[in-house]
């Protein structure tokens, strides 16, 4: 599509549209940079497009494409990030078999998302809810769930990427080397990169002076180790374990896991070898 019939065709929807291309958010396409305007017809040819607007320093077009709502954003760069509503069976078939093994395979799906950013691999964001929690699951391509997180249902975009600091990416690749850093985030100070690692979803946390605290992943209850689930049937023979997840830290490794009894519940952390920690 030449740049003259795009600029058309965004001038017609914004006249049919209820709001006015001449709000404060919205933008006329006659005022986005020619490269914007090219780089998102390369890249989507023959897009329906809906509406321009201004978000957070970034042109953003809402459209259609290949049947499914879309919204493509892009810096003074260029093409940042694309996020697609799928329905669920559009989902690559190996994300779907892992959601439906995994403990959240009874809630509610609220959406689902196909996420491509710049420079980083594709993610899906199965959203679900359960009572009054929901929560976002983030799963490779290959069905590898990456992290889940309660829904950030007040950010106006969650998948927006960060760039990862130079120093911080050297240090990820020096501790795992066969690493794909997937995102990086910043939450009370810390550096949260969410890797990849052996066809494992890990979250590597580093404090403000970019120094290593902590890598952690999520362990199914059964894959517990012998001696730790020893430990919590000597210890707490009432309980039953419901999430735990695995710590690497700079003085030692040890799993952080939820039990439950009834409506309480108990956080207790054991070392590899099955040692109950204080």
């Amino acid at each position: 599509m030449n740049i003259k019939l795009f600029t058309m065709i965004a001038a017609t929807v914004c006249g049919m549209s209820f709001v006015s291309c001449d709000d404060d958010d919205n933008i006329n396409v006659s005022n986005l940079p020619s490269a914007i305007q090219e780089e998102f017809s390369t890249k989507y040819p023959n897009a329906q497009i809906e509406e321009w607007e201004q978000k957070n320093g970034y042109s953003v077009v809402d459209f259609r494409w290949d049947g499914f709502e879309a919204e493509a954003w892009f810096g003074t760069d260029g093409w940042v990030m694309t996020e697609t509503d799928i329905p669920y069976q559009s989902l690559p078939e190996a994300v779907r078999t892992s959601f439906e093994a995994s403990q959240y395979a009874n809630w509610k799906i609220e959406d689902v998302d196909k996420v491509e950013r710049l420079n980083t691999e594709t993610v899906y964001v199965i959203e679900v809810e359960s009572g009054e929690t929901e929560y976002d699951l983030y799963y490779s391509s290959n069905g590898i769930l990456i992290k889940d997180q309660p829904d950030q249902g007040g950010n106006d975009n969650p998948y927006l990427p960060e760039q990862t600091p130079t120093d911080i990416e050297s240090k990820v690749k020096e501790m795992y080397p066969n690493a794909v850093i997937i995102e990086t985030d910043r939450d009370n100070g810390n550096i949260e990169v969410d890797i990849i690692d052996q066809n494992i979803g890990k979250e590597v946390v580093f404090n403000s002076a970019n120094e290593w605290i902590y890598t952690s992943w999520d362990v199914r209850p059964n894959a517990l180790p012998d001696a730790v689930k020893t430990t919590v049937t000597t210890n707490y023979p009432d309980y039953m374990i419901d999430d735990a997840d695995f710590y690497e830290t700079p003085t030692g490794n040890y799993y952080d896991i939820e039990i439950e009894k009834g409506d309480k519940d108990v956080h207790i952390k054991v070392s590899e070898s099955g040692e109950l920690l204080k």
